[in-house]
């Protein structure tokens, strides 16, 4: 079966639990129900019951046997490998002082935030509310912004720009888009890894977020030991591939082939430990890439038998800047950088 491309196997793969579905139905009707069906389609096609039913047992065998022997034969991408993906990426923009302390005063919070070169209003409303708290990377809490390449020029050097004036930007040679977020991920991993060795916590978000770093900060002191071999945030056990070859989600039989992820984690904002973000970092080398970073970093933390964690407070809906500021909220997602702002001005009880 090798003359099929990867959407097609990919439809086989997605298809056949349908098929499934439809096979046991079939065998499940009684002689009366099946007959009625056949006379049903006898009717439509004015051909005898006998035939509409041998055609149907004859199609229905074929067609399961075809797929049963192509599921087991398409190349499948494994789970683990040896050295097979390594992050080779120039760094453009580099920043080392970020993380730099005094003493040993250990940082609290890293932030790991997501975001593109045309963003620019995105990034200036972070700076002036939710990561204010950082005081220009003097405090206990500090942030970068991460990106790839533009194929714009212009726009690369707009952001070389801001990043002199800022010192808070990071940029390597990847091609920045949807398709490369793992890249960007672990480019932040990286950077803690080894820049950031004092650091306690890290949380990755966008630059389209509203993070409540108060409410961040008290869920942090109340699950201390659980985040030791976790990820906590908007976390599910159950997750599927998806089989529209349309979807920016699209996972083909070939890249996946097990019915469920091993969970994950939304990457809009997930918190982790140290410790366990260098050992994602150091493990993924020996992950097959995913263009979808949330599946990899859980097919990584897999891997290393750790587990996910979810908490109440992440991915939150919209809702009155109050409420976003309460310890009901942790993170919010799609909030404009003009609300960013109303929500940080508004003085609550």
């Amino acid at each position: 079966m090798n003359h099929l491309n990867v959407e097609e196997k990919g439809w086989i793969r997605y298809n056949i639990n349908g098929f499934g579905i439809l096979k046991e139905y079939m065998l499940s009707l009684s002689k009366r129900q099946l007959k009625r069906f056949a006379t049903l389609l006898s009717g439509i096609v004015r051909t005898p019951i006998y035939l509409v039913l041998l055609v149907v047992i004859m199609y229905m065998g074929f067609l399961n046997i075809y797929l049963s022997l192509t599921i087991n034969i398409l190349p499948v991408r494994r789970d683990r490998c040896t050295g097979c993906f390594q992050l080779n990426f120039t760094s453009i923009i580099h920043n080392g002082n970020i993380c730099k302390v005094r003493g040993d005063n250990p940082i609290e919070l890293f932030v790991i935030i997501f975001t593109t070169h045309n963003n620019i209003q995105k990034r200036e409303a972070i700076r002036a509310t939710w990561m204010s708290v950082s005081k220009n990377n003097t405090s206990r809490i500090r942030y970068a912004f991460f990106l790839g390449l533009s194929g714009n020029m212009t726009m690369n050097k707009m952001i070389e720009t801001e990043a002199a004036i800022f010192n808070d930007i990071l940029m390597e040679d990847f091609q920045d888009s949807y398709l490369n977020l793992t890249y960007k991920t672990l480019m932040g991993f990286k950077y803690v890894a080894k820049l950031c060795n004092k650091t306690k916590y890290i949380l990755k978000t966008e630059d389209n977020m509203w993070i409540n770093i108060v409410g961040l900060q008290s869920m942090l002191q109340n699950v201390t030991t659980d985040l030791d071999n976790a990820v906590a945030g908007a976390c599910q056990y159950n997750a599927y591939p998806n089989g529209d070859k349309d979807s920016k989600w699209f996972a083909s039989y070939q890249s996946f082939s097990q019915a469920t992820y091993p969970g994950l984690c939304s990457g809009t904002g997930y918190v982790l430990k140290s410790h366990v973000l260098r050992n994602i970092y150091e493990v993924s080398k020996d992950v097959p890439l995913s263009h979808l970073e949330d599946v990899y970093i859980s097919r990584c933390v897999h891997r290393l038998g750790y587990h996910l964690l979810p908490f109440p407070g992440f991915l939150m809906p919209v809702t009155d800047p109050c409420v976003m500021k309460s310890d009901e909220v942790i993170t919010s997602h799609e909030v404009s950088p003009e609300y960013l702002k109303t929500i940080w001005t508004t003085t609550c009880d």
